[in-house]
């Protein structure tokens, strides 16, 4: 208990604690024996095919346990469970997930040292290592795992990679935190690579023998500008974007950079496991239901969404018995496609994220998204834009870089139909540089109201 104290007193010192932690961890001689021992069956789940009943069957029986472990270990949990008369051993299958209410992030901001289930890490003789999200809603969060889940990460991982290649590749990560060391290892089948986007983009050569690329959205496509406006031109076998929302307009310039496959990889850091990712076929992004549950809720109420209507991802973490998350709302925007995917996996499919939550506004017909907004300034040709709206004084303003100003002709026509959806007049100011958030992520939709508390 001790130690997990210290986490939590020292958080300002997060990322140095986390890096320490995964690197004893992988360290361990019994956690790499773990992650040796659990591949060959990751790559052979990669060949066979799925059951979605077997799959099922599984979801519930991790689900009972966690439920369990939740109720005996986390004081948050058993005073939920005691408040709604649920017995642990009542709640057996998915669908009993509905009784309990979600766990948004301000729930997990409040209530994280009750939440904590710290009895699980002394029976378990595990150390803790703590992941803190990057704060893009505004406030980072912070959440325990088990030096396992590491294993149980890489395996996933590994499996998706699997997935997309068959023979081994050279994998670069492009780290948006500047001075941040990113954990490395070795599979036997691929190895990363990390850099900062500054350093990419100042020399090129660092990509020359890389495979396969992987960031986040916004700084791949600074990279591939970057090398546009040098007219340099990599062939990549593939692009993978991770931990935000991948606009059409940002795919488009990705691909034509590089000239690869693009695929969208959902994960978070508050979770043990990546949620989901695209396949071959770009139809969707399957979730990894073998080691999550994904909700997708009505943002007003706990209850789901019809399939295909849009509304806010909630994960249920099946893994992390020291820190539960059951029901987390991640405030990313999707729905669910109906039809099953062309490559055979059985593994259920929801759209590419469709935005944040705190990114949309909400219309008389729905949800105004970045998507949309990004379908009304694309045929300016200009891809950083900012829209800042006030839903109490009914206003607008669009921001827009200053470097683009030459290229945009006739912008009033262009913004006529925003002005329609929004029902409200659209003020244009041109800025120096569109704001972005402490960690460099760029936000396309902030709400008045969302980015004072910012």
């Amino acid at each position: 208990m001790r130690y997990l104290s210290e986490l939590l007193d020292s958080q300002d010192d997060h990322r140095h604690l986390q890096i320490e932690s995964a690197i004893s961890a992988v360290l361990n001689p019994s956690i790499v024996q773990d992650l040796l021992d659990i591949l060959p069956e990751q790559k052979a789940a990669i060949k066979r095919q799925w059951n979605l009943e077997s799959i099922i069957e599984m979801q519930n029986k991790k689900l009972q346990k966690l439920i369990c472990e939740a109720y005996y270990n986390s004081p948050y949990y058993h005073e939920m469970f005691v408040k709604l008369n649920i017995h642990p051993e009542s709640a057996k299958t998915i669908d009993d997930l509905q009784r309990l209410p979600s766990l948004t992030s301000d729930t997990l901001r409040e209530y994280q040292s009750s939440i904590l289930a710290a009895d699980v890490m002394e029976e378990s003789g595990l150390k803790a290592y703590l992941s803190q999200s990057s704060g893009t809603s505004g406030y980072a969060k912070t959440v325990f795992h088990l030096e396992n889940d590491l294993v149980v990460k890489a395996a996933v991982q590994y499996r998706q990679f699997h997935s997309w290649f068959d023979d081994e590749k050279v994998i670069t990560w492009i780290d948006q935190e500047k001075d941040s060391t990113f954990l490395a290892y070795h599979t036997g089948w691929h190895c990363y690579q990390s850099y900062t986007p500054g350093e990419v983009a100042q020399y090129p050569k660092l990509l020359s023998a890389t495979d396969v690329l992987i960031g986040h959205p916004y700084f791949l496509k600074y990279i591939a500008r970057s090398f546009q406006s040098q007219k340099i031109y990599l062939d990549i076998d593939a692009v993978i974007t991770t931990y935000d929302f991948l606009d059409v307009e940002t795919r488009a310039c990705l691909k034509k950079a590089f000239g690869s496959n693009i695929y969208e990889f959902i994960t978070m850091s508050e979770l043990s496991v990546p949620t989901a990712w695209e396949c071959e076929t770009h139809r969707g992004l399957h979730v990894n239901n073998d080691y999550v549950i994904v909700e997708i809720l009505n943002v007003d109420c706990d209850q789901p969404v019809p399939i295909g209507s849009v509304g806010e991802i909630a994960v249920t973490d099946l893994h992390n018995s020291l820190m539960p998350l059951i029901r987390y709302r991640t405030g990313d925007l999707a729905a669910w496609i109906l039809e099953p995917c062309l490559c055979g996996r059985p593994m259920p499919l929801i759209t590419s994220l469709l935005g944040r939550l705190s990114s949309s506004i909400r219309t008389n017909d729905g949800f105004f998204l970045l998507q949309d907004l990004f379908e009304i300034t694309a045929p300016l040709g200009i891809g950083d834009v900012e829209l800042i709206y006030s839903s109490s004084e009914n206003t607008a303003i669009l921001e827009i870089g200053n470097h683009v100003r030459h290229m945009i002709v006739d912008i009033e026509d262009y913004i006529l139909p925003l002005e329609m959806i929004l029902g409200c007049k659209v003020q244009i100011v041109f800025v120096d540089a569109v704001e972005t958030t402490s960690t460099g992520k760029f936000r396309s939709i902030i709400t008045k109201e969302e980015n004072e508390r910012r």
